[in-house]
């Protein structure tokens, strides 16, 4: 399970680390490539939970939903590797 974000430090973090273009570009590419993709899965939950309600087989929309999953954190993965910087011998490893 991921940490609890402490949002106020968080922003701060940002503010310190990223120009104005780089935080419009960063959250443009959050929206564009990665929100959609999470908002389909949540929506995807709920059309299944519904489903269950009534009894209606689940298994089509289950598969979707996990080829789905795949896809939303392969793109985050690929976009996580594009924009950390390459690795040198004196970097440590981090997540």
């Amino acid at each position: 399970m991921p940490k609890e974000i402490d949002w106020g430090t968080f922003e701060d973090e940002i503010a310190e680390a990223l120009t104005p273009q780089a935080r419009e570009w960063v959250a443009r590419l959050l929206h564009d490539h990665v929100s959609g993709l999470v908002t389909n899965l949540a929506m995807q939950i709920e059309i299944i939970n519904k489903m269950m309600a009534r009894e209606m087989p689940i298994e089509d929309e289950f598969a979707s939903l996990k080829e789905n999953v795949s896809n939303a954190s392969s793109h985050i993965k690929t976009i996580e590797k594009m924009i950390r910087p390459p690795r040198t011998s004196e970097q440590p490893d981090t997540p």
